[in-house]
């Protein structure tokens, strides 16, 4: 039971020692910033083209009559809809944005590596670092989208079962 203690303590503060391994070294710091920075402009991309091109071509489908109640709606389903298709594209580039900051996560590793006097492991071109990460996303997506909309078909047929299927 030690071992188990000691193994969660150890992961715990690796986080820790993680930050001020990385604190320390300057040579990480630019590479710790990458995975932020391509989250920042996946997203503005992504509301850019929900609000630019998405949310403009779903309300060019949509007819309202041209009462009061009718621009109502009319203003009410284009926020909703630009929220939405916003939100979607920061999800989706919260998704992708891991997989598209390998190579600089994999520096990181590469100095951690030479920190601890670890022997040089062979280098991988950017194309095989970038095909690797978005190959471990989407298995990530194709096991757990299908996992996620099974929970949620049981919590709407049976919506006590939300206690367990989605705690």
């Amino acid at each position: 039971m030690r071992d188990v203690a000691q193994g969660f303590f150890d992961g715990v503060l690796s986080v820790f020692r993680g930050i001020g391994f990385i604190a320390r070294t300057r040579r990480a710091w630019l590479p710790s910033a990458v995975p932020a920075l391509v989250l920042v402009a996946l997203s503005a991309a992504a509301v850019v083209v929900a609000l630019q091109m998405i949310a403009p071509a779903v309300m060019a489908r949509v007819t309202f009559p041209p009462t009061w109640f009718g621009r109502a709606a009319a203003a009410t389903l284009r926020i909703l809809v630009a929220v939405l298709t916003a939100g979607a594209g920061v999800l989706l580039s919260a998704t992708f944005a891991p997989a598209l900051s390998g190579p600089a996560l994999e520096r990181i590793i590469v100095l951690r590596e030479e920190d601890l006097g670890l022997p040089p492991r062979p280098r991988v071109s950017l194309f095989a670092e970038l095909w690797c990460g978005l190959r471990a996303q989407l298995l990530a997506l194709a096991v757990g989208a299908p996992l996620l909309a099974a929970l949620w078909f049981v919590t709407i047929l049976v919506p006590p079962s939300a206690v367990v299927t989605f705690r």
